[in-house]
């Protein structure tokens, strides 16, 4: 329990039991800085926090930014407006939280999403506590589920490491393993705590009118802060590691008939070979891993060569047009993440050539200012992209 004491302090009982008192965030700046400026830095940040940050600010510009769609820019240059009808968050952890997101009445963020005509699905981390993860929605006037599960509700909430319908909807663990970085100098190979690890799922879906299956698997990667020089013996390790687990999930669980979706958070920037090829090296030492992420570079271009069902699936990345791999991010140019510190594109959405083809992709100039801000609610700009299923055919390759 939190108690004022004085102007701009306050106490709480701290662990070892005994009372500390503390400055608030006015109290301390007015310490730092002189005169009035620690005022008018924390009326600042306050209006920050009103017109940009706080959450009945910041959901309904995501939400508006969703069911309205954006604009897409097609492969002749014309542009074309775009509403989706499948729609992945990641680090997805409003699913009860209440704001006027309509301009009608507050309600949740899932109800909100239904009465737009979605259903959706939560999977859910691997640490428990508030619901948060990955949220998969389709629009039910579009797509159904591609089989029957356990529940009748419009927003299903999965565990992690849940299957349902017989895999019609997927939770997995990733059960990283890194060699972590200790003093001792015991690098042995060893799980990720469980606090840390992420996860990732997929869903099957029937599109209504032409009957053609989709399995859409997102997933929100690990950051660096567990994937770095400072942590690991080989930085990148865990990222890579959750791609080959990712590609074996691939594998043996997506019927081969299915068209294929892999998108989200990769919190892999577009130039980081390393981390894509799996070909990691520690950087005090000369020693060197190998992760099979399936990454192949054939005469520049760029795919994963993985499996489905013992036959070849290739995916590739919708955007590597506008990226560029590197070549097209950057301020003036294209991002999916800027902050004060850089600018990154590392969101990413790749599919199978064989069975989808990509008509259309969102532009993803790099805005004046970070993110987020009063135009764009989410610290990420999102990724859209139109497509077309191809005819049938018997074999994933290309």
């Amino acid at each position: 329990k939190v108690k004022f004491v004085a102007s701009n302090m306050v106490s709480f009982v701290g662990e070892a039991g005994g009372e500390v008192e503390v400055f608030t965030m006015l109290g301390l700046l007015q310490t730092l800085l002189p005169d009035t400026l620690g005022v008018e830095l924390y009326d600042h940040l306050m209006e920050l926090e009103d017109e940009v940050f706080c959450w009945p600010v910041r959901g309904p510009r995501i939400f508006r930014q969703i069911v309205d769609g954006l604009p897409l820019l097609r492969d002749d240059g014309d542009g074309c407006a775009s509403r989706p009808d499948i729609v992945a968050l990641t680090e997805y952890d409003v699913i009860h939280e209440r704001a006027n997101y309509t301009g009608v009445v507050e309600q949740t963020f899932g109800e909100a999403m239904s009465g737009e005509g979605f259903d959706h699905v939560l999977l859910k981390t691997p640490k428990s506590g508030i619901p948060q993860g990955v949220g998969l929605f389709w629009r039910r006037a579009t797509f159904e589920l591609a089989g029957p599960v356990p529940a009748a509700a419009h927003t299903l909430e999965v565990a992690c490491g849940e299957i349902l319908g017989d895999g019609v909807i997927t939770n997995v663990d990733f059960h990283e393993r890194w060699h972590r970085r200790l003093d001792s100098g015991d690098d042995a190979e060893v799980e990720m705590p469980l606090a840390d690890r992420r996860n990732f799922g997929s869903v099957r879906l029937r599109h209504a009118a032409c009957n053609r299956t989709l399995t859409i698997v997102a997933s929100h990667l690990m950051t660096s802060s567990r994937d770095s020089a400072d942590v690991t013996r080989f930085p990148g390790e865990v990222r890579a590691g959750e791609l080959a687990t990712v590609r074996e999930h691939v594998a043996t669980k997506v019927p081969v008939e299915d068209a294929v979706i892999f998108t989200g958070d990769f919190n892999i920037a577009s130039d980081d070979s390393s981390v894509w090829t799996g070909f990691l090296r520690s950087p005090c030492e000369t020693r060197e891993l190998q992760v099979h992420t399936g990454w192949r570079e054939d005469s520049g271009r760029r795919s994963f060569a993985w499996e489905v069902a013992g036959e070849p699936l290739a995916l590739v990345e919708v955007f590597d047009s506008v990226h560029r791999w590197g070549a097209g991010v950057g301020h003036d140019k294209t991002c999916t993440s800027m902050n004060a510190d850089r600018v990154e594109w590392i969101d990413y959405m790749w599919c199978s050539p064989s069975s989808l083809s990509p008509v259309a992709v969102s532009e993803n100039r790099t805005p004046l200012s970070t993110l987020p801000n009063r135009v764009h609610g989410s610290d990420h700009l999102p990724i859209a992209a139109r497509f077309k299923f191809r005819p049938t055919s018997s074999k994933h390759g290309s």
